[in-house]
């Protein structure tokens, strides 16, 4: 399986970002966000 782009990933998160994460009190934008985060200040 090849690794999505960096176009790819920004196009799933604009077309579906709004939607709850699983069971989350998050959106699946907020929780993508909030990863990045700790891994580049980590």
């Amino acid at each position: 399986m090849t690794r999505p782009t960096l176009h790819q990933i920004v196009e799933i998160l604009r077309s579906r970002g709004d939607r709850q994460y699983g069971g989350e009190a998050v959106s699946q934008l907020e929780h993508a966000l909030s990863n990045w985060t700790e891994l580049i200040t980590h």
